[in-house]
């Protein structure tokens, strides 16, 4: 049995960019951004819980996540799943390339 993870421990968001493909001169295309909701981030890892991470969507390698102002890419998704069944428990993020979002004109 997978434990239950503690929500009072999730207090972190994030914007997930899904990656939707590569353009013609190979640079990447994202979907639009979604809200993920009670997240925890660790170094560079981000966990998201199906019990508790709201949205729990299937994330994709080759996105990108932005978390305080920072853009990172996802460059690993590990999927835990629960024992005895094919249902996804959680994703583990693998976050590298942080880079400042720039802010004012252009």
């Amino acid at each position: 049995m997978i434990p239950r993870v503690n929500q009072k421990l999730l207090t972190q968001n994030m914007l997930y960019f899904e990656f939707d493909k590569e353009d013609a001169w190979g640079k990447r295309v994202f979907k639009a951004a979604t809200k993920v909701s009670n997240v925890r981030i660790s170094d560079d890892v981000i966990f998201v819980y199906s019990e508790c991470s709201t949205p729990f969507i299937p994330l994709k390698k080759y996105s990108q996540v932005i978390i305080n102002s920072t853009v990172y890419d996802v460059s690993n998704v590990i999927s835990v799943m629960t024992p005895f069944s094919n249902k996804v428990w959680s994703y583990e993020l693998e976050l590298t390339n942080p880079r400042q979002i720039k802010s004012g004109g252009f």
